[in-house]
């Protein structure tokens, strides 16, 4: 299990280094061709934009993998090993509900979007989808990332966790 994780974990990497290379490029010869050959390309900003935003929520969910999320140092940087650990399941548990929420309704949202984008005629909820992908990714992590780790109350805290949002979930389903 670890070995496939971390194979994922990788790959999340390349692939988000990957979609950042891709819109930076785009941009380049977006430039180029506007000004240097004066005829601009009429798929190439809205393909560095679909590119962008999902390398911004497949990006956040590695991120919170790495556990390199933003924090508060004002705060953890004051109080002794049983506050930090409180402090932590404390942002767990808001990233988790922010996370979840943000995956039930991106994909009402999803489900309900119609429409296609101007350029590349796409459907336009494909690029909405970033946002529910993005988010189940970022759940996935935290609960692999007390899973993981060897506290017996963090395991408690992490099951705990993704029992109580599969339980809401559920509600939603």
């Amino acid at each position: 299990m670890k070995h496939f994780c971390r194979i994922a974990n990788e790959a999340l990497a390349h692939l988000c280094v990957l979609l950042l290379a891709a819109t930076v490029l785009l941009t380049i010869v977006q430039v180029f061709w506007r000004y240097v050959l004066n005829e601009p390309l009429t798929w190439s900003e809205e393909v560095a934009r679909w590119l962008f935003v999902w390398a911004i929520f497949l990006g956040s969910a590695w991120l919170i993998g790495q556990n390199k999320h933003m924090r508060l140092e004002f705060f953890t940087s004051r109080v002794g090993p049983v506050g930090l650990r409180v402090f932590e399941i404390f942002a767990q548990a808001v990233m988790a509900a922010a996370c979840f929420a943000m995956a039930v309704h991106g994909w009402d949202f999803c489900q309900r979007v119609t429409g296609s984008s101007a350029a590349m005629e796409w459907p336009i909820k494909y690029l909405y989808l970033a946002v529910p992908v993005g988010a189940v990714v970022s759940l996935v992590y935290l609960a692999l990332a007390n899973a993981q780790g060897g506290d017996p109350t963090a395991k408690a805290t992490a099951k705990r966790l993704v029992m109580g949002l599969a339980a809401v979930a559920a509600g939603y389903v």
